[in-house]
């Protein structure tokens, strides 16, 4: 007869391959979070500050331009009625 041996450790599980997927999906989140943080971020914020600056030229511009047709009028309509004058031959061909 065999004798049967008792040990007092506990085997360790192995893990299965589903929880080693959930492990390196979860290692690999964390370097994506990473380098959303470190890159894109600051590259959003970047892109609405350039965008506000954009907007305050425009107006500023838009400000400027409606200063001079105040101050001259009849220029203005003289280069408008260019402008249209020229988009008229451009479009007929």
């Amino acid at each position: 007869m065999r004798a049967k041996v008792e040990t007092n450790e506990t085997p360790t599980p192995t893990p299965t391959l589903t929880e080693a997927a959930a492990a390196e999906l979860a290692v690999l989140r964390e370097k994506v979070d990473a380098l959303v943080r470190e890159h894109l971020t600051p590259a959003v914020d970047g892109v609405g500050d350039r965008a506000a600056e954009a907007r305050d030229a425009l107006r500023a511009g838009a400000d400027g331009i409606a200063e001079r047709v105040r101050e001259q009028p009849f220029v203005a309509l003289g280069a408008a009625a260019m402008v249209g004058i020229a988009l008229g031959v451009l479009l007929r061909r």
